[in-house]
């Protein structure tokens, strides 16, 4: 496999960015093991950058890894995004992944917006480790999961780190119903024609296009 675009840089995937790459080697200051450097960065991003669903924007300019750096707070692509290029920056290969799901605790005033409980094209990496792909998934902070009374997702450089099924009563929380493979950078076409096919009234609002 050629794995030399996993680990460029992009239009949105700013690896060689001064920022990027600054905040990167605070991370993992005095680490030289990229598994270790992988699950420095993954906690950095889950916890440092809040989720807010509410920053939603398919406008290039929010997609890019310095706007996430500098607004400290985002939706799942472009946290994803972020944490694609600070992988990257670290001289491992990472790619972007994209599914759909189905949460099944949606708040209702999300779900009044978006008109249905699907997150379509919901955003992760994909990161290289000793010769295996595994997800990360640094969507949710940990003081969100707290309030929510979920499971925070975990990563061990070893195994898949996935949003959990269940909350921690064990009640249904996030079901993946359909995966879109991976990608180098982000397919905004492919993504805002799926978000205009599963949010048709949400989507009519130019404030959200690029």
């Amino acid at each position: 496999m050629n794995l030399k675009k996993y680990l460029q840089p992009t239009q949105y995937i700013e690896s060689e960015h001064k920022d990027v790459i600054g905040f990167a080697k605070k991370i993992t200051e005095n680490i030289t093991d990229p598994k270790s450097k992988a699950i420095k960065l993954f906690y950095a991003v889950r916890d440092q950058i809040a989720y807010d669903a509410y920053t939603f924007s398919l406008k290039p300019e929010k997609m890019k890894a310095t706007h996430v750096l500098k607004a400290k707070k985002s939706f799942c692509i472009p946290k994803a995004v972020l944490m694609t290029s600070l992988i990257r920056a670290e001289g491992i290969p990472a790619r972007l992944g994209f599914a759909n799901l189905i949460n099944h605790m949606m708040g209702d005033e999300l779900k009044n917006i978006l008109q249905n409980d699907i997150l379509a094209f919901h955003g992760y990496t994909e990161i290289l480790l000793n010769d295996q792909w595994l997800r990360m998934t640094p969507t949710f902070n940990l003081k969100l999961c707290k309030s929510l009374n979920v499971p925070p997702v975990e990563f061990d450089g070893e195994s898949h780190a996935t949003l959990p099924s269940t909350n921690n009563k064990g009640k249904k929380f996030i079901e993946y119903i359909e995966y879109h493979g991976t990608f180098d950078d982000v397919p905004l076409t492919t993504i805002v024609e799926s978000m205009k096919n599963h949010y048709p009234m949400l989507m009519k609002h130019d404030e959200f296009l690029p």
